[in-house]
């Protein structure tokens, strides 16, 4: 069998693929309450916003932290028109990694709509 050169540049190609790949899978974990201490906002990786308030991340995705308002009930939240979870009042929830300008609102309360201004090829 003679021995094919670019067959150590392929396996590569492919394992390196396969990563990336697994990476932008993980990258969005499934909506979560923050335990211990709230993360710190960057404004570049990382957004913390409170409910009602706007925010602007410097990169794209981005890691979007919420504070839920202190509702006395747990509430819902709908991130660009789809629900996210239910989640205790007044606690930091992970929302995700978002990679667009996002809205974000809390379903049966008066607090007003959060906006997350995230830049990508489309706005800027």
């Amino acid at each position: 069998m003679p021995h094919n050169p670019l067959f150590p540049v392929r396996t590569i190609l492919i394992l390196l693929s396969f990563l990336l790949l697994s990476g932008c899978i993980t990258m969005s974990p499934d909506p979560s309450v923050v335990e211990g201490r709230t993360p710190v906002g960057d404004n570049v990786f990382t957004v913390v916003v409170n409910a009602g308030e706007s925010g602007r991340c410097r990169s794209s995705p981005c890691s979007v932290y919420f504070r839920t308002p202190a509702a006395g009930r747990p509430v819902e939240v709908v991130a660009n028109n789809q629900t996210v979870g239910n989640f205790p009042p007044d606690t930091v929830v992970h929302l995700g990694h978002f990679s667009s300008t996002s809205r974000i609102l809390v379903v049966g309360t008066d607090t007003p709509i959060t906006f997350i201004r995230i830049p990508n090829s489309n706005n800027r």
